[in-house]
């Protein structure tokens, strides 16, 4: 799962209802490609690590999530599994030769360490693109996003909502 679009390559938009589930609530799929993440190959010949692309197939694009996911389970498929034995945090090919080392960032292991700007980041921030003096777009959504976004409303608070507004 990716929330950067400017990262998919031969991107597909999902067909509509497309979503996960993450925890209770339902997460919007917008689309679906192909994402190159950079990664540490094992030293080579006593020389500090490589870079290299790591081709991540099947992404979801989800723009709403604070971070990027990739699914230990879709590595497996591949032939790929994540070594944490002691004295070890790296992702083994099939046949036992190192991929890439993990990183320890903020009590979390990472393929890809983003620059510091972007990784300390908790939350994401996001300007407005409308004030006073231009005119938002109609926001339109399904029933079930409205209903996640305005705190679980009742009926009422949702029939005031669809007269109230515009594109809802």
């Amino acid at each position: 799962m990716f929330n950067l679009r400017s990262r998919f390559q031969n991107y597909r938009k999902a067909l509509p209802g497309d979503f996960l589930w993450a925890g209770e609530h339902p997460v919007s799929i917008q689309g679906y490609g192909e994402v190159d993440i950079q990664i540490q190959g094992p030293p080579q010949n006593g020389q500090r690590r490589q870079r290299y692309f790591l081709r991540l197939r099947n992404v979801a694009y989800c723009p709403g999530f604070a971070c990027n996911l990739v699914s230990l389970r879709q590595l497996r498929k591949q032939g790929l599994w994540w070594d944490n034995s002691p004295g070890n945090n790296c992702v083994r090919k099939g046949n036992g030769s190192i991929l890439c080392h993990l990183s320890d960032r903020y009590s979390q292991y990472v393929l890809e360490d983003l620059p510091a700007t972007v990784s300390s980041a908790a939350f994401f921030v996001r300007r407005n693109r409308f004030n006073t003096y231009t005119q938002p777009q109609p926001s339109k959504a399904v029933a079930n996003l409205w209903h996640l976004r305005l705190g679980h409303p009742g009926p009422q608070a949702l029939e005031h909502l669809v007269h109230s507004t515009q594109g809802v």
